[in-house]
């Protein structure tokens, strides 16, 4: 047991001066300064006067060489490996290693080794897989893989975008390497929860009932048809023609949507084309088809500078998409009665708008 008496505490907030008692690597009593004494069932603690000391959280450092760094002056400038002793010494107790501009001399495979070495003394300590270069240098084949297979890597770094030392990486490039972390987190999260993931995106656009039929339907469309032979998309026909203004109104409280974007063409609706998601590529399609209106989102601005009469209305990616999931839903409890099946509540539109 050790007891800190008359400390200044921080747990991040400040506390104030406190007594504080440990039991061995846990504290297992925090009280106001001069209440708990070394005395009766504490009288073999070890007591520390914390006059004039701080106690806080470890500090947490996402970004050290572990491994060491240097070596830009040649073999003799690198400098030695990071130890436990030497990052307590300064209260940092979790680390996140990288390798940093050195992805030729040290190697992913010396990093996890390492990470796992500060992890057996006792540290919290993970690692991110990478260097400087981009292709990134990697302990399997894939960003993804060493996210999801490797338990002490959490990410990709350390990446120069803009360094004399930096590969240039392009735009393209960089896109991928950011969608190729987030993509092992999310399976990470995934396999860490027991949780199974069956994603369904364009197959769900074009199948019967899908997105687009759903879409269809909740616009009030009838008779149905396919607007191209990709089956991304859907016509049909109101029961009787209205004014875009007054559809406008019917799109956003149907859909839910926040706001829309639109360009008037002859200002009737009865003829109307529909796309979930980003299908403004489909507009001549609509046009070919004698569509009065084409709802879908995702549209450019060029999009709606040369509708040739059509009404282009782009209602959101989320609100043209999401009518879907009560129908997966109902789908999954009538074929899965014992499974009970929810909608997401975090499951929502990420674009605002302000009006």
């Amino acid at each position: 047991m050790i007891l800190f008496q008359n400390i200044d505490v921080y747990a991040p907030e400040y506390l104030g001066r406190k007594d504080v008692l440990t039991v061995y690597d846990k504290i297992v009593k925090i009280a106001d300064a001069g209440t708990i004494t070394a005395d009766g069932l504490l009288s073999g603690a070890e007591t520390v006067d914390g006059t004039g000391l701080v106690l806080t959280p470890g500090f947490v450092d996402c970004h050290v060489h572990v491994l060491g760094g240097g070596g830009e002056g040649g073999f003799a400038n690198r400098t030695p490996e990071a130890t436990m002793e030497g990052l307590n010494k300064f209260g940092v107790t979790t680390v996140v290693g990288c390798l940093g501009t050195d992805g030729i001399g040290r190697d992913m495979c010396a990093l996890v080794a390492k990470t796992k070495g500060l992890r057996e003394q006792g540290m919290s300590a993970w690692c991110y897989t990478g260097s400087y270069q981009v292709p990134v240098r990697t302990l399997t084949d894939g960003i993804t893989k060493d996210i999801m297979m490797i338990e002490e890597i959490i990410g990709t770094g350390e990446i120069a975008i803009s360094d004399h030392r930096s590969s240039q990486p392009t735009f393209e490039e960089f896109a991928r390497l950011a969608a190729d972390t987030r993509l092992g987190g999310v399976l990470t999260t995934l396999v860490k929860n027991d949780i199974s993931a069956i994603c369904m995106h364009t197959n769900l656009d074009a199948a019967d009932g899908g997105v687009n039929d759903c879409l269809a339907k909740k616009l009030g469309l009838n008779d149905v048809f396919l607007l191209n032979n990709e089956k991304i998309g859907r016509i049909g026909t109101l029961s009787c023609e209205k004014g875009l203004e007054e559809f406008l109104r019917d799109v956003i409280e149907l859909l839910g949507c926040g706001g829309l974007r639109y360009c008037r063409g002859s200002g009737r609706v009865h003829r109307v084309a529909v796309g979930g998601g980003a299908c403004g590529e489909y507009i001549p399609q609509a046009i070919a088809q004698g569509c009065d209106t084409f709802v879908t989102s995702d549209l450019r601005y060029n999009d709606f500078l040369d509708t040739r009469g059509l009404n282009l209305i782009d209602a959101g990616h989320f609100p043209t998409e999401n009518v879907v999931c009560p129908t997966v839903k109902a789908y999954l409890e009538e074929h899965f009665p014992e499974v009970k099946t929810v909608i997401s509540t975090s499951h929502r539109d990420v674009i605002q708008y302000y009006l």
